[in-house]
């Protein structure tokens, strides 16, 4: 059995469960909106089997036996019924309380699957353990600090000169007062208007860039794209803030062979099949640097723009992986 953790509404799930429906493959797709008013809804675990209702069809899964599970993305507490629910009603430590209980359950129900082929596994891919690894297999990656402090920020930049701040987890929009604020990659300016010490946040030199590059992976197969974000102002320091009255060219684009690579023994390194890389090809010396990857990162932005058709990658992948029981 393909088994899905997706979320609600993702397209990229859409289409390669409509892709398994044509070709008749056994899956399940399970959204990590589970906890809602509709009865239709359920999931049970005992010591043998998984049982999960969906619209009066009861599926049961031996999860002793070995399966395919595509972690795609799962577990977004913010997104479900029951986070709108529990703000109406609580605060404070009650409402950490549930989202505790929310992710427990989560992470009970991936671990069940201890059998299974895991696309990708659950784990631990934090940004410095992509940076460290990045370093190992001879990546070049952009120096980087990570502190909490103005002094240690303030030395970091009259060493390297322009720096810029991301997230240190995944990035994130914040929707208040009716206005939607993306957390993206921002160039640092004033550092005096800081606070002495704050959260901390990851920095890293400034690659002046003569465009962006985003790799796809499946299992050692790479398709790569080149994203000409540098000469609009809205999108030179990050391409995701996006330019939808004039969008970036993106077009299919091959990467040196030792790069290739070293995508290779990175993931192998880190325990990934698939994988959503982000590179700069640098205008000062021309080489390419690392900047992350992201385990669950949207491939239909590669897929179209190249005609890579990844979704019938995937598919056919899923498939295949699930024959070999």
């Amino acid at each position: 059995m393909i088994i899905i953790l997706s979320t609600h509404g993702d397209a990229s799930t859409d289409e390669v469960c409509k892709l398994l429906t044509l070709r008749k493959a056994p899956y399940l797709r399970i959204n990590d909106d589970l906890f809602t008013k509709d009865s239709s809804i359920g999931i049970s675990l005992d010591n043998t089997f998984l049982r999960y209702t969906i619209k009066n069809s009861i599926y049961e899964i031996n999860y002793h036996e070995k399966h395919v599970i595509w972690n795609r993305k799962f577990g977004f507490f913010s997104k479900t019924e029951l986070y709108n629910e529990s703000i109406k009603q609580f605060d404070g430590d009650i409402l950490t309380y549930i989202s505790s209980e929310f992710y427990g359950f989560l992470q009970m129900l991936k671990s069940t699957f201890y059998n299974s082929k895991w696309i990708n596994p659950p784990a631990d891919y934090n940004k410095l353990k992509q940076l460290r690894i990045a370093e190992k297999v001879k990546m070049n990656v952009p120096s980087y600090l990570i502190t909490n402090t103005k002094n240690e920020l303030s030395k970091f930049k009259q060493s390297e000169g322009n720096i810029i701040t991301k997230s240190l987890k995944a990035s994130k929009t914040i929707y208040r007062d009716e206005y939607y604020y993306p957390l993206l990659t921002y160039k640092v300016n004033d550092i005096e208007q800081l606070h002495e010490t704050f959260l901390p946040s990851i920095f890293q030199k400034q690659i002046e860039k003569s465009y962006e590059i985003r790799v796809f992976v499946i299992d050692e197969k790479i398709f790569s794209m080149a994203i000409f974000s540098q000469k609009d102002s809205q999108t030179k320091v990050d391409f995701r803030d996006y330019n939808l009255e004039k969008p970036n060219r993106m077009i299919p684009y091959i990467i040196p062979t030792e790069l290739q690579e070293k995508i290779i023994r990175f993931m192998n390194e880190i325990g990934l099949v698939t994988g959503s890389f982000d590179f700069i090809k640098s205008s000062s010396d021309s080489l390419y640097y690392f900047l992350e990857v992201n385990p669950s990162g949207q491939f239909g932005m590669v897929s179209y723009p190249c005609n890579y058709n990844l979704e019938e990658e995937l598919t056919l992948y899923l498939i295949q992986e699930n024959l070999k029981k």
